[in-house]
């Protein structure tokens, strides 16, 4: 069994390619996968940098649920990310097309590691671009909560606003009961 597995991948010709990941077993129902695509003399991406991000993330989810009782957890849609993560330069966006949340309630939340100082986030249809909700006030933290619907699909666009270069941006998407 490998629950660490790496590859080794140079494409032969630029285009879009689809990454699988399967999960075969684990060791219990809430199990979590992650894929992190990298290549050499790209960004420079500090541990320090991303323990920050994911303080943020975690800090944002106990004040939820300590301060607010709101019941949160990972989106739980089947065969799609929960969380996705960029190295956004000053003033560019990222992203993120086919997201599939299914129907219900959503807090999704993004925010970066000590280089930013605004991110903004928007959730649109794909079908017709029409802006879902979006949260862009000029702080570090950006988090919506939505309402979507089933068999449709979603762009989350995270956009570097403000930062000092380049900035790690994670997004998570959670459900609320």
């Amino acid at each position: 069994a490998d629950n660490s597995p790496a590859i080794t991948f140079t494409p032969t010709v630029t285009g879009k390619y689809t990454i699988k990941l399967e999960l075969f077993a684990c060791a219990s129902l809430g199990s979590f996968c992650a894929i992190a695509t990298m290549q050499k003399n790209a960004n420079t991406l500090p541990i320090d940098n991303i323990k920050i991000v994911i303080q943020k993330l975690r800090e944002v989810g106990e004040y939820l649920l300590e301060e607010k009782d709101v019941n949160l957890h990972f989106m739980k849609e089947k065969a799609q990310w929960c969380v996705y993560g960029a190295v956004i330069d000053n003033n560019r966006s990222s992203s993120i097309d086919y997201v599939r949340m299914g129907y219900g309630e959503h807090f999704i939340v993004s925010t970066g590691d000590k280089n930013l100082a605004d991110v903004d986030l928007y959730i649109k249809t794909m079908s017709d671009g029409k802006t879902v909700c979006s949260d862009e006030d000029s702080e570090t933290l950006a988090a919506v909560k939505c309402l979507t619907e089933a068999n449709k699909n979603y762009t989350l666009k995270i956009q570097n606003s403000k930062s000092d270069g380049k900035s790690l941006i994670i997004t998570s998407i959670f459900d609320l009961d």
